[in-house]
């Protein structure tokens, strides 16, 4: 058994929905990114577990397990937080806290398991030094009659989640275009929306959903005149209120989206 997940949440009954919701969106970068990375390492664990959860906001410490929807074999660590120290803090000091909060969690954990800690307290600090922002690449395309290259890279930190376009005309390493597709809140509930099956015809990019159905469209000649040029694709269920609307809110998020407030 692989450990896949290394990440740390709020007690929610600690505080109310908007408090806890918060602290999970802007604490977000740390699990995913340190859980993402796990998963390539391939760790072996005792088979007891395969995910680790640093949960704060309790009165004392205490270890269990605990079954979230996700993954099955969580081992589970309560830890108290300090409410007065988080208010007070800015949002560097806010993102250092959560490196402690993940540290503290581990070594309690560590006391009665063996686990990974200097591995996963590596990945913690190469997120620090990087400014808590992660980024990986999405999909690169060659579009050869264009002699353009065309990267889509995604980008998570504690405040927003974005999807980035740069073009490249032959072997430049300047991008003739570089924009932003699409900025979300920092959660997993919107950018596993889109597909890495990216097509090209009559000269658009074509951005798929998960289902496979088209997203939005980029048209290619604008990215070599620098600039992006983006279609919205209509719903694909024209005779289904209910799936149309869901379509067009999950595009919404994507359209236009650049201030929103968390």
């Amino acid at each position: 058994m692989y450990l896949k997940c290394a990440s740390l949440r709020m007690l929610h009954g600690a505080r109310d929905r908007s408090y806890w919701s918060q602290f999970e969106y802007h604490s977000y970068v740390i699990g995913y990114s340190i859980s993402n990375e796990l998963r390539k390492l391939k760790i072996e664990t005792d088979g007891t577990y395969d995910a680790l959860i640093v949960e704060v906001g309790s009165e004392d410490v205490s270890l269990g397990y605990y079954d979230f929807p996700v993954v099955k074999l969580n081992l589970v660590v309560d830890i108290p937080f300090d409410f007065e120290r988080y208010d007070k803090s800015d949002d560097m000091q806010r993102c250092r806290y959560y490196i402690e909060l993940l540290q503290q969690g581990l070594q309690e954990i560590s006391n009665f398991k063996t686990i990974p800690y200097a591995e996963i307290m590596r990945l913690a600090n190469e997120l620090a030094d990087n400014g808590f922002v992660y980024t990986w690449s999405f999909k690169n395309v060659t579009l050869r009659d264009y002699n353009l290259k065309v990267k889509f890279i995604n980008e998570l930190s504690t405040n927003d989640y974005t999807f980035k376009l740069q073009a490249f005309v032959g072997k430049d390493k300047i991008p003739v275009c570089e924009e932003i597709l699409a900025r979300t809140k920092p959660d997993s509930v919107h950018f596993p929306y889109i597909s890495k099956k990216i097509d090209v015809e009559n000269g658009q990019i074509i951005i798929n959903c998960k289902t496979g159905e088209p997203f939005l469209y980029i048209d290619i000649k604008s990215l070599l005149d620098g600039c992006l040029v983006i279609e919205y694709a209509k719903s694909p269920f024209p005779n289904d209120e209910r799936a149309s609307e869901v379509f067009y809110s999950l595009q919404s998020v994507f359209r236009n989206n650049k201030n929103f407030e968390l």
